[in-house]
């Protein structure tokens, strides 16, 4: 079955004879990267003691981050995968799902969330992720000359969390949607699992000031 593959790479993983898994392959090779120290001066800029996006330091960077991003690519793979060895089936990705009260509720408050973080890349980046908090928990601060990469960065981020919203509250209005739409929320978990994994426990090695986000 479609199913097959996935399971005996599990038991492999399980049984502990499988152990290059992205997300070892990924830590190992964050390992070797050097330590450097957490500075900014008091406009925001980084200092030349800390390091650049882990992608770009050296070669084991570059392939700690692909291990990574094999997690959301990996997830979405075989979800689809899943659903199109069904054809017809129950799990056909045109099947009607029903939007349940859980559900429902569940899309309009993270649409909620994410309607109003969206702004908040454009206007008040520097207040992240929540304003009137202290400033030891904000994410960071502007750069005193920012360039067109962090503009655009700020515009795209607003432009995407804005456009799943969206998605989320259209979706809430419906009684049943076809199954494929549901592959979305799942992406967005499946590149959250992502994130969560390097910016909060491998933080201290993955991010540029070598500081996990608390």
């Amino acid at each position: 079955t479609i199913l097959a593959p996935f399971t005996n790479f599990s038991k492999r993983i399980l049984s502990g004879t499988e152990y290059y898994t992205p997300v070892v392959i990924s830590y190992h090779l964050m390992s070797n990267d050097l330590e450097t120290t957490n500075e900014t001066d008091e406009a925001g800029n980084i200092s030349d003691k800390t390091d650049t996006l882990m992608a770009y330091r050296s070669n084991s960077g570059r392939l700690a981050t692909v291990g990574s991003l094999l997690i959301p690519f990996g997830i979405v793979i075989i979800f689809v995968g899943i659903c199109l060895g069904d054809k017809d089936g129950p799990y056909d990705l045109s099947s009607p799902v029903e939007i349940t009260t859980l559900m429902r509720i569940t899309l309009i408050l993270h649409g909620l969330y994410f309607i109003s973080v969206g702004p908040m890349f454009e206007l008040m980046i520097e207040m992240l992720p929540l304003p009137f908090i202290p400033e030891k928990y904000k994410f960071g601060k502007i750069p005193s000359k920012p360039d067109n990469l962090f503009w655009m960065m700020s515009c795209l981020s607003g432009e995407l969390f804005f456009c799943t919203a969206v998605a989320y509250f259209l979706m809430a209005t419906q009684d049943y949607v076809q199954r494929w739409t549901l592959i979305v929320p799942m992406a967005q978990c499946a590149y959250n699992m992502k994130n969560s994994l390097i910016w909060v426990f491998l933080g201290n090695r993955c991010s540029p000031i070598k500081q996990r986000v608390s």
